[in-house]
């Protein structure tokens, strides 16, 4: 009886957790308070439009190719948060992708870690500028205010931050290290993005809950994901945009066997949202180029894994 009552509590207390989580006030603070391009900062929902004909087979296609083809290059997961049940997932996981902007939430994090009280930092700005709208300038700026005013020692400390975590092949700094035999930075994989979202919803490292909470707030919020999610599932994510060149993560190199460059057509989306009081991680990694797929995806599994429950 006692075992029951203790486990009891347990998921009491962690339910009323995850509960203040869900507003953005922080402390004695509300982000409510805070612009991001003249624009006050409030709680980011599903799109709610309506899904494309032809989803179903859209869905069903990129479901099975993903879950059939060695290291086909659209990857997701799934997982219910209380619990930690894995509810949908691709066959290569631990495959590598150009992070894109989607790392930015990583910088944020471990230049949290080198300040006592965010507010106060002169940086604040720059860090909601970098999550809400996915600014690249105010991107460089926190990774150089993460080093103490030094870009390569920002990239260290970035490196630190998610080596700390457990996240052993993941590279979450902007650019290349000059000091770690010119690491390439920003790659990552749906892996170990996925046991991030979870380490930051659980409150596993200092700061995390300002991470989410910014994501919550977020407005420019890359909208692929979000496109058909309805209007009462609440928000919390971070994507990335990127076509062009950079270099290949299972090489090391920017060209490819014939000479060309390598290139990357990349949509990524890693969101926490919340449906009738439940918590979920949804980690969704392109380079198909489309922004359509993410969009059909993360509908098709809200429908079959989340809303059927």
């Amino acid at each position: 009886m006692q075992l029951f009552f203790l486990c009891f509590s347990l998921l009491f207390s962690f339910s009323i957790k995850a509960d203040s989580l869900w507003s953005l006030d922080h402390g004695d603070t509300s982000l409510t308070k805070y612009s991001v391009n003249n624009k006050k900062l409030s709680i980011s929902f599903g799109k709610g439009e309506s899904p494309t004909k032809d989803w179903r087979e859209r869905y069903r296609k990129l479901k099975e190719k993903g879950q059939k083809i060695e290291n086909y290059p659209f990857q997701w997961k799934l997982v219910e948060l209380e619990s930690g049940k894995m509810l949908s997932q691709s066959k290569t996981l631990d495959k590598l992708f150009y992070g894109a902007s989607t790392t930015k939430i990583m910088v944020g994090s471990a230049f949290l870690q080198t300040v006592d009280n965010a507010y106060s930092s002169k940086y604040f700005q720059d860090l909601l500028n970098m999550i809400v709208v996915s600014s690249n300038p105010a991107w460089r700026t926190v990774q150089y205010a993460t080093g103490g005013d030094n870009m390569e020692r920002g990239r260290l400390e970035v490196h630190s931050f998610t080596q700390h975590l457990g996240l052993t092949r993941t590279r979450a700094f902007w650019g290349y290290s000059s000091t770690m035999n010119g690491l390439h930075g920003n790659e990552i994989n749906v892996s170990e993005f996925t046991e991030f979202m979870q380490k930051l919803y659980r409150g596993e490292f200092y700061g995390s809950e300002l991470i989410f909470k910014i994501m919550l707030s977020g407005q420019k919020g890359y909208d692929m994901a979000k496109r058909f999610l309805p209007t009462d599932v609440m928000i919390a994510n971070k994507g990335g945009r990127y076509d062009g060149p950079t270099t290949n993560p299972d090489t090391g190199r920017r060209t490819n066997p014939d000479g060309s460059n390598f290139t990357v057509r990349v949509r990524h989306q890693a969101l926490i949202l919340r449906y009738d009081q439940k918590d979920y991680s949804m980690v969704i990694f392109s380079d198909l180029g489309k922004e359509i797929d993410l969009s059909v995806m993360a509908y098709g599994l809200f429908k079959e894994h989340i809303i059927s429950q």
